[in-house]
């Protein structure tokens, strides 16, 4: 069996039309479609690949070449259907979500995907139609994307990279306990942005011993761009003179104000009870006095 050589075909950028006399471009092209070409530093950039073919077979999943890019996985790509001209094409829209992770003018794409084509045949003799089986490669152009970094002044010292819009939600239970006793805070950060890349705020609290916390992700579209991330952090109050527990601090960049957001929460009143004290034993008859405890506010 002879099988026919892969052909190439350059597919121009959005809203340039395929010229009429290349009868492959009028079966096939592929498009990327950035939501934006201007970004900040850890802003995510939302991505559709859209491939057009009137008939065709084999489709490969989108390369997109993104260097400086941080590429989230594809979803399930959704199918539909357009009419353009005289001709029905069949639409597979792929969609992403591409992080740049460094500042300057870089290059999102190009798009490369294979499939195979069936092309119809012409046929004197014939009242059946026959196809011809023509795997191709097509292409769509790389966009330049213009990423600022994120600027240095009015930093909050709390900021740990978080980029988006953002809520936040914060308990701790119990909120009486004896020293030594575990305290779980639930800290809840909602919104939009990376989701899954965002941290704990710290929790760097003296007099307390604490543990690795527990994450929880909640996404509420495929891409993650919407969602919760929820964090249980244990601690251990290790002395009674403790009152409260810290107040609590997240910092995000707002890449829509350009500006520095900080969300606190706390602090919380916290009572701690001295812990167990062993019975002094009794020498010749006389207890010794146990020493005043003294508490500092």
């Amino acid at each position: 069996l002879l099988k026919p050589k892969p052909l190439t075909l350059l597919v121009l950028p959005a809203g340039e039309k395929p010229k009429p006399s290349n009868s492959q471009l009028q079966n096939a092209y592929v498009r990327l479609l950035p939501t934006k070409t201007t970004a900040y530093v850890g802003e995510v950039i939302p991505v559709e690949i859209q491939l057009f073919f009137i008939d065709g077979m084999n489709v490969k999943m989108p390369e997109l070449t993104a260097d400086g890019f941080n590429i989230a996985a594809f979803p399930k790509h959704k199918q539909s259907r357009m009419q353009k001209g005289n001709q029905i094409y069949q639409v597979l829209t792929f969609r992403t979500a591409a992080t740049p992770l460094k500042a300057g003018k870089l290059q999102l794409g190009p798009v490369k995907q294979s499939m195979v084509l069936r092309i119809r045949q012409k046929q004197n003799r014939s009242f059946f139609n026959r196809h011809q089986q023509v795997p191709v490669n097509l292409e769509a152009k790389a966009q330049p994307v213009t990423v600022r970094p994120l600027p240095a002044a009015n930093q909050p010292a709390s900021f740990n990279g978080a980029v988006g819009r953002y809520t936040m939600q914060a308990k701790a239970s119990p909120l009486e306990v004896t020293v030594g006793d575990p305290v779980t805070v639930n800290i809840q950060i909602s919104g939009q942005g990376a989701i899954e890349s965002l941290n704990l705020p710290k929790l760097d609290w003296p007099g307390f011993k604490s543990y690795e916390p527990s994450v929880t992700t909640k996404k509420d579209n495929p891409l993650g761009l919407l969602g919760s991330r929820i964090f249980e952090q244990v601690v251990i109050p290790e002395s009674d003179k403790i009152t409260e527990l810290p107040k609590i601090e997240f910092s995000f960049f707002d890449p829509v104000t350009g500006r520095y957001r900080v969300l606190a929460k706390g602090p919380m009143p916290l009572k701690v009870n001295p812990s167990g004290k062993p019975i002094t034993p009794i020498v010749n008859g006389n207890t010794a006095p146990d020493a005043p405890q003294q508490t500092d506010i």
